[in-house]
């Protein structure tokens, strides 16, 4: 009787375990937790939907520094989980780098990443409004490499609140502590869905 009490709560430790989603992001100072003072970053509320993350987020990235930081991270961990989440290309348009060099990183990010048995996850990214047409022409690349790789596109995990400054620190770009579970809610709901 004893022996099957303890494998039945051996099952209830490892069953949620085996359902849940480990989930690598790749990200920057949006996803790492950049000037919060109350809150965990929004990867670490991914638990709410049964996800595992490995948050490999660093404030001031670009695409090229993300790959780098992946080929490390794939050096160290050979089995690594499958799924990642690309959360990156915001510093490269924030440095107004031209379209052709962002779409170049992005897609030899993605290509690498599937290479090395990774399935991304694209996550679109916006510019403030003072950018202006160069702010749309940088969404759609979003759009166009994740429709030429045949990956999935997270929309922009920030639209919710995104006109809505009671959710963004002083500098009206990155989240505060409030907006956390908020991203981290549109997170799950794709991921549970797509």
């Amino acid at each position: 009787m004893l022996k099957n009490i303890n494998s039945f709560l051996i099952l209830l430790f490892i069953i949620p375990y085996l359902n849940s989603q480990q989930l690598v992001i790749l990200g920057d100072s949006l996803s790492d937790g950049f000037g919060l003072t109350e809150s965990s970053p929004w990867p670490y509320y991914l638990k709410e939907c049964d996800c595992q993350t490995i948050n490999l987020s660093n404030a001031g990235s670009t695409l090229q520094e993300g790959y780098q930081r992946l080929q490390n991270y794939i050096a160290e961990h050979p089995d690594h989980p499958h799924t990642l989440l690309i959360a990156l290309g915001s510093n490269d348009g924030l440095r107004a780098y031209p379209f052709s060099k962002i779409e170049k990183d992005l897609s030899g990010l993605v290509d690498f990443a599937i290479n090395n048995n990774f399935q991304p996850i694209l996550v679109e990214w916006s510019l403030p409004p003072n950018y202006g047409a160069y702010a749309d022409k940088f969404k759609d690349i979003f759009h166009r490499v994740a429709a030429t790789k045949k990956i999935r596109l997270l929309p922009f995990p920030f639209e919710p609140f995104a006109t809505d400054f009671n959710y963004f620190q002083q500098d009206g770009y990155h989240p505060n502590d409030k907006a956390q579970p908020l991203i981290a809610q549109q997170v799950c709901l794709f991921l549970n869905n797509n």
